[in-house]
């Protein structure tokens, strides 16, 4: 990867009272904010190490800029289509901005020689500036490298050693700058000027990939008798004492007017997809009982579907289901980082809603200009 340092955009901490406010706010208001003199502009090129401290883990990578061009040839590899409505409010986000105000999250196979570097840096050099949040009780540290030697060495490293990276999140950020690209050469009107990519890498073993659970407005038009009458054709159900994660791949837990069950598919469904690279559990569920049983074509955009993140925990999935009767809860087994890339590696996409990454870095944490 040919990684790009760049004159950041970080924020005056000494204006901001509530971080939890401000940078929950600064996505939309970036602009302003900056005019009013929430940020200030580092006047050397440079690149930075990033850790987010949360929930007893630390978690640590390198926040640079991407050459563009490495994406055109196919460096950067997602797992996911992006949509267009969705390309289209991120590109009028950032043309309102003028900036990339979260960088695009890239995961990597782990490198000694970075780990050192990024370790190096940390021992001995103070931090650039840290934040601490309230809400989640997370703390987000940045140190710069600006350094011509040290600079170097971690561009010459990329080079060498990191390839291709994955597209973790922010496919549609990756996805507007292509476009703010092409828009620079071919129109005289509307210079972005926009070379690179805003990134933050993370080798895989440094990333926890969560399970994306659902809630599903199913009991409008379909007894539950009859959902789990139908449901036991495609699984084996097993009912719990109490709520629980699946333990393995193949598993999920379901929540049903409060009563937990196992679900196991069986072993003909499992048959019919053992041609294809990786069985996902959510295109199973996505085809066999959301689509099939319940009659919800569009996963994604259908108003049905809720998705619950797995950080907030069976609590969080229970707590949305106990809001409306006709509603049922799937606790799904969590992906993991081989298939994901066994599916970019073949230029396919997962499932949609199939993970949660984290961290999850702040929007205005860093910025790039243009």
């Amino acid at each position: 990867m040919n990684l790009v340092p760049f004159k950041a955009i970080y924020p005056n901490l000494s204006l901001v009272s509530s971080p939890d406010s401000f940078f929950g706010s600064v996505k939309s208001q970036f602009s302003e904010y900056q005019a009013s003199g929430f940020f200030k502009t580092v006047e050397e090129d440079s690149i930075y190490i990033y850790q987010l401290e949360s929930r007893g883990s630390k978690h640590q990578g390198v926040i640079s800029c991407t050459d563009i061009e490495d994406i055109n040839k196919g460096k950067l590899l997602k797992h996911e289509n992006t949509i267009a409505t969705k390309e289209q409010s991120m590109m009028n986000l950032t043309l309102q901005n003028k900036a990339l105000v979260k960088p695009v999250l890239l995961a990597y196979d782990r490198v000694d020689e970075i780990d050192q570097l990024i370790k190096k840096v940390m021992k001995k050099n103070d931090p650039f500036y840290s934040v601490a949040f309230e809400s989640t009780g997370e703390i987000h540290t940045i140190w710069k490298v600006s350094s011509e030697k040290l600079v170097k060495e971690f561009i010459s490293t990329f080079k060498a050693r990191v390839p291709i990276s994955y597209i973790a999140d922010g496919h549609h950020r990756v996805k507007t700058c292509q476009l703010l690209n092409e828009t620079s050469k071919k129109n005289e009107v509307v210079d972005t000027r926009l070379k690179s990519v805003l990134s933050l890498y993370f080798s895989w073993d440094q990333l926890d990939i969560f399970d994306y659970n659902r809630s599903v407005d199913a009991f409008l038009n379909l007894s539950p008798l009859k959902f789990m009458s139908q449901l036991s054709e495609y699984c084996k159900i097993k009912p719990l004492k109490s709520g629980k994660k699946p333990q393995q791949k193949h598993e999920m837990t379901m929540l049903l007017y409060g009563e937990w069950y196992r679900l196991r598919w069986r072993n003909s469904i499992i048959k019919r997809h053992e041609n294809e690279d990786v069985i996902f559990d959510t295109h199973l569920l996505n085809k066999y009982i959301i689509e099939n049983l319940l009659g919800i074509e569009n996963v994604r955009e259908d108003s049905r579907m809720k998705y619950i993140d797995g950080v907030v925990g069976i609590e969080g999935l229970a707590e949305l289901i106990g809001e409306n009767e006709n509603r049922v809860g799937f606790c799904m087994y969590p992906i993991i980082a081989q298939d994901i890339k066994t599916i970019a590696d073949n230029n396919k996409t997962l499932p949609p809603k199939s993970t949660w990454f984290e961290p999850r870095v702040k929007n205005g944490l860093i910025v790039k200009g243009f």
